[in-house]
């Protein structure tokens, strides 16, 4: 992930958390956690959000090396985002995207799957991209409301492009772009690579 003032956060399976210069690979902080990184994200104040491969996600503050908050879901977390206004989503092996309110610190459940959420991703306007259960979805994050589904199948990771595109990689190997304005509320992947 990388920070507003271009430092770049990284964590590792061994518990590395790393802020370094990409520009010259200079590593300006490092800390070892107690378990895993599996995923991390910057918010605009410089914490980090990152979850841990016991499936909690902390709050974690670089300036002192310790986590602040620590939150959790029925089941293991697999994926975050960050919106615009500073909230994080987290999707879980429980099936859920859940929202954490930032003034109660709790999760609220947005949308439902019927299987473990593999991935996230905020496009511009604050809609996320999410996938489980062999579907792609495109929902409001203050409703839950369901804008766009796609039954391609299993997606592994997918990130955003040009604000209204999104870049999946799927569990067949292919590259695919989507383009979530398209207006059938159904749609499909146009493949652009094959791995």
């Amino acid at each position: 992930a990388v920070s507003g003032d271009g430092v770049v956060v990284s964590g590792s399976r061994r518990g590395a958390v790393r802020l370094w210069n990409p520009a010259t690979g200079q590593v300006k902080q490092s800390f070892t956690l107690d378990k895993g990184v599996r995923c991390l994200a910057v918010l605009e104040d410089g914490h980090v959000v990152l979850v841990k491969h016991d499936g909690t996600v902390r709050l974690w503050n670089p300036a002192t090396g310790y986590d602040e908050k620590i939150i959790t879901h029925d089941k293991g977390v697999r994926c975050l985002a960050v919106l615009g206004d500073g909230h994080v989503v987290s999707g879980s092996h429980d099936k859920t995207v859940r929202l954490l309110d930032s003034a109660t610190e709790k999760l609220n459940t947005i949308i439902t799957y019927d299987e473990c959420v593999n991935c996230l991703a905020v496009l511009g306007n604050g809609d996320i991209v999410g996938s489980g259960d062999g579907t792609v979805r495109l929902w409001d994050a203050a409703t839950g409301h369901v804008k766009k589904r796609s039954n391609e199948g299993w997606v592994d990771c997918l990130a955003i492009w040009r604000d209204s595109h999104v870049v999946l990689g799927a569990e067949d190997g292919k590259v695919c772009l989507w383009n979530c304005l398209w207006n059938p509320a159904t749609s499909n992947f146009k493949p652009i690579l094959t791995h």
